[in-house]
């Protein structure tokens, strides 16, 4: 939470990659094997501090403008979005999606917020611990009750806060940005590369020139006399192959 502006591995802003497409790609390959061992749930862990979340499909890393607490928020509101989501293309799967927040929890988790709101979130911490902030075997209570309460087990795609079900703000719940974050995050995470088939919609309307494909077919050989990984290889051969725009790094399984 509130991390220094970085970067993942991948080249994705910190927040964004770790909170969101780190675990939109693992879900993306055990869906298989949930849908084999329905009924089952997957439950995400997001935060109320979701509202002051914005998708900037345009600007994804923040790199016109980053601030700590709207990073967090960001990834957060995706994690809804995400949940809401997965749980339409589940349905009649027997799998359910849940989405949540699990309340201010005392742990470190605010390690790296500036010295003057640490100094606040101590000052609370100290004087109002016992009203505010939860043990985490507390903050631990509403990810329980979306994993294995019996009452949640006809629901999906809700958000909850309290052992119960709660209606978030309209972005929180706006099916056309759920719809296109999952598409964006296919395309980032190249999810669909490790998925049985590839989803007509991330092929190319303008299929590579003559030109695109002796530079591609350069490139292979390149990397062949470099003694490239033949993983990495095959990759970019299919993506000259089926005429697939390559997305912005490839994320290795």
């Amino acid at each position: 939470m509130a991390c220094p502006k970085s970067k993942t591995e991948d080249g994705f802003e910190t927040h964004f990659g770790v909170n969101h497409l780190g675990h939109f790609l693992l879900t993306n390959l055990l869906l298989d094997r949930m849908k084999a061992s329905a009924p089952a749930r997957i439950v995400n862990v997001s935060s109320a501090v979701y509202f002051l979340g914005k998708i900037y499909f345009d600007d994804i890393n923040l790199d016109r403008g980053y601030n700590r607490i709207l990073a967090y928020g960001n990834s957060k509101l995706a994690n809804i979005l995400f949940t809401r989501e997965l749980a339409k293309r589940l349905e009649g799967t027997g799998v359910t999606a849940y989405c949540l927040h699990p309340g201010v929890i005392d742990t470190e988790l605010t390690r790296h917020l500036n010295s003057v709101a640490l100094g606040i979130i101590g000052f609370l911490r100290v004087t109002f611990r016992r009203l505010i902030f939860k043990r985490p075997r507390q903050g631990a209570q509403t990810t329980i009750y979306c994993a294995v309460d019996e009452i949640t087990a006809q629901e999906s795609g809700l958000y909850y806060c309290a052992c119960r079900s709660v209606e978030p703000l309209r972005k929180a719940t706006d099916d056309v940005s759920a719809e296109k974050l999952w598409e964006f995050s296919e395309h980032l995470t190249n999810a669909h590369k490790f998925l049985p088939t590839a989803p007509a919609s991330w092929r190319s309307n303008v299929p590579f020139s003559e030109n695109e494909k002796k530079a591609w077919k350069t490139i292979l050989f390149i990397l062949l006399l470099l003694r490239c990984p033949a993983k990495v290889c095959c990759k970019l051969y299919l993506i000259q192959k089926q005429d697939l725009k390559p997305p912005f790094r490839f994320i290795h399984a």
